[in-house]
């Protein structure tokens, strides 16, 4: 998940400073993938949320948002080399190493705040999407596996966070929305429920994709066998299946001497996973063949595709033609989105005036052909969704975070910027798009009416990921939001239903 515009316009200058080395030795892309990790370690090391993982993930990790004082963590994670033969073992050597990379990192509150609610939002967009299959008509009781597809994941943790149960769930309360009443903690239940039910996908350049299979073979809390898959590239670029045999974690919030460490092991079966290495500025119909082919993809299943600040490295025709596959290719495709819009004020500006500079974007890119939430939406719609809701990145912070995420952001620090705060949260935004595919085995039934075990049809399902009505998955508010949908008849009393069978079963 590359992001760039951690507070693009505020750093420009540090990449200015590093553009002549960086220009020569790695590519503005893989700088920005470095940038995501070295600020979602700030975030985490603050106590924001727990992910042991991003230490070994960051390792040599120099990014944009980065002082150039940050210390390599190869000094550290070296220590490692020499494994020892129990995982609970190696573990133990942790402790000091995270405690000294604490203090190593320079980021500013903002930037860590930010950070903070787009993990927290990504994270619930998966964990409702696993809750509304687990309800699904066939696919869950048939015991068939769901997809998530991650583009452009750079060196992303998610993964691996999913398979420890650290990723942020649907809480009992919502602070200023008006479905708190309703909305009730089933991410974990479905989360637990889902193990093993999930293929997990990531695809990004050949690059990023051989150094993140490096570095999770050298990750202590992560045994895995792994494939290497050579697929139709004639270049002889590698993706990788892994297969998981087990995961070592501490609990608690943060790794200190007071944590408790345990094993998720193989049993229930960890979930598969995928590491593509794929240029998505090549045909996106190409890519789904390859993975159809050589990595078990399955068209005919729910799958959740997600881009976070991905459009925005594309020409806007490679944008669209992802999004048209998506929904022409896929019977049950599911999209989030995280991008920035950045509209055509000042402030804009300087972030489209900046990313240029950097070479980051041009003219034809999307970022600067879809400027605005509307324009976003409007896009998605134009591609084929059919439900399709969208909102500034300060409304999702007020929706989708739950009370007690942003008085974990409050407790932790001081924000002193809050009017830039969110004058930047307002040039992001978060959207969540779905539609009924056309059907692409003829030997797969359709799933329309509802089971007699009253299990819920998918095409309410796919109406529910998008719903802003009461009592919505997300929190959604129609006052906050910009939707469009062509309501299904089986779906127009989707929410309703489905907050009404969560509220029985909670």
């Amino acid at each position: 998940m590359n992001d760039s515009t951690n507070i693009s316009s505020l750093n420009t200058s540090r990449f200015q400073q590093h553009n002549g080395s960086f220009a020569q030795d790695v590519d503005p892309i893989t700088i920005t993938a470095n940038d995501a990790i070295l600020t979602k370690l700030s975030t985490s090391q603050m106590g924001y949320y727990n992910d042991p993982f991003l230490p070994f993930l960051a390792k040599d990790a120099v990014g944009l948002t980065s002082s150039s004082s940050v210390v390599s963590t190869r000094s550290c994670l070296d220590k490692l080399s020499t494994r020892s033969p129990s995982p609970l073992q190696r573990h133990d050597n942790l402790r000091p190493i995270l405690k000294q990379q604490r203090t190593t990192q320079m980021h500013q509150p903002v930037i860590r705040r930010g950070t903070h609610a787009r993990v927290c939002v990504i994270d619930y967009a998966i964990t409702n999407f696993l809750s509304l299959c687990r309800d699904s008509t066939s696919h869950y009781r048939a015991g068939e596996q769901v997809q998530i597809v991650i583009l452009g994941s750079g060196r992303d943790t998610t993964y691996l966070r999913s398979q420890t149960r650290l990723l942020h769930t649907v809480g009992d309360c919502r602070n200023g929305s008006s479905s708190s009443s309703t909305r009730k903690s089933t991410g974990n239940r479905s989360s637990r429920s889902m193990l093993g039910r999930v293929k997990w996908y990531e695809i990004d350049h050949a690059s990023v994709i051989e150094n993140k299979h490096d570095l999770l073979c050298a990750c202590p809390l992560f045994d895995f066998d792994s494939e290497t898959i050579l697929g139709n590239s004639s270049n002889g670029t590698k993706s990788f299946k892994i297969t998981p045999k087990r995961v070592v974690i501490e609990e608690g919030a943060a790794c200190d001497e007071s944590s408790t460490m345990h094993m998720i092991d193989s049993c229930p079966p960890l979930d598969p996973y995928y590491l593509i290495s794929y240029n998505l500025l090549h045909s996106f119909e190409s890519l789904l063949q390859d993975m159809e082919q050589y990595h078990d993809f399955d068209r005919n299943v729910p799958t959740l595709f997600i881009m976070e600040c991905v459009q925005m490295y594309l020409p806007q025709r490679n944008s669209c033609d992802i999004l048209q596959t998506m929904v022409g290719a896929c019977r049950y495709p599911f999209l989030a989105i995280f991008d920035p819009i950045i509209q055509n004020d000042s402030f804009g500006k300087v972030m489209a005036q900046n990313l240029t500079k950097a070479r980051i974007t041009d003219s034809s890119m999307s970022l600067l052909q879809t400027r605005t939430l509307k324009e976003q939406v409007d896009k998605l719609s134009q591609c084929g969704f059919e439900n399709v809701t969208g909102c500034d990145f300060y409304g999702a912070y007020e929706m989708v975070l739950s009370m007690e995420d942003r008085q974990r952001a409050n407790r932790l620090e001081m924000l002193d910027e809050i009017e830039e705060w969110i004058l930047i949260m307002r040039h992001y935004c978060f959207l969540v798009g779905s539609t009924g595919g056309k059907l692409i085995s003829s030997n797969v039934r359709d799933e329309d009416e509802e089971d007699e075990d009253g299990s819920i049809p998918m095409k309410a399902m796919l109406h529910a990921y998008c719903s802003v009505e009461e009592g919505n998955i997300f929190g959604f508010s129609k006052q906050k939001c910009m939707t469009t949908t062509t309501t299904p008849a089986a779906a127009t009393t989707t929410t309703t239903t489905v907050a009404a069978r969560k509220t029985r079963n909670s």
